[in-house]
């Protein structure tokens, strides 16, 4: 699940459908977000869904079926859809790795303790490892609340509590690497290289979104 299809879904945009089609619709929205479609395309699929399921009378025991027929033909495939997954991986980079992890660690808790700051990032498995471990925990967060989960049920709050396992686990063996480094960047150096790969990022997201409207 992409970060920008997740938070910029058009699924409130488009005519509210009966609560008896309601949870089919919600599977819609789910399908297309994790198609990796522009805006434009998402707003097609959604109200295409919208007009079917205003129909309450219908049982619609086909409409996955044919709804996943027609996704396909916009669905991102092979190295494009790769290309459309990991491309919030830079501002993840920079929001998690970089802020986080480092400039929170390194900066302002010595800032608050009165400590000497740390100027280095170490890079070794350590930061490689708790990045990717996170990363894959963020996008299965994502996908888990894309499928619009009841808040109330106890099964929800359980996958959060899994989850955050899952996070402190990824934590703790990523620091059993520690004392291995391979090299070693300036902060600030660090800092804007991926703060650069994070505004690309976003400004190639908000571009292709323009080209497509």
């Amino acid at each position: 699940m992409n970060t920008f299809n997740y938070f910029h879904s058009v699924a409130n945009k488009v005519r509210s459908v009966p609560l008896k089609n309601q949870a089919l619709f919600d599977w819609s929205a789910f399908m297309v977000k994790q198609a990796g479609l522009s805006k434009a395309q998402q707003y097609k699929y959604l109200d295409l869904a919208s007009q079917i399921l205003q129909d309450d009378q219908k049982e619609h025991t086909s409409y996955k079926i044919d709804f996943k027929k027609k996704l396909q033909k916009d669905r991102a495939r092979g190295i494009k859809a790769w290309v459309v997954e990991l491309a919030d991986f830079p501002c993840f980079l920079f929001v998690y790795t970089t802020c986080i992890n480092v400039i929170y660690s390194q900066v302002l808790v010595p800032l608050l303790e009165h400590t000497e700051i740390l100027h280095r990032v170490d890079i070794g498995p350590t930061l490689l490892l708790q990045s990717l471990f996170v990363y894959l925990i963020y996008k299965f967060l994502l996908t888990y609340m894309a499928t619009n989960p009841k808040r109330s049920a106890l099964r929800f709050w359980i996958v959060l509590i899994a989850i955050f396992a899952l996070y402190l686990g990824a934590i703790y063996l990523a620091n059993q690497l520690k004392a291995i480094v391979w090299f070693s960047c300036p902060l600030l150096l660090w800092s804007v290289i991926t703060g650069l790969l994070c505004f690309g990022s976003v400004w190639l997201y908000f571009k292709k979104e323009d080209t497509s409207c």
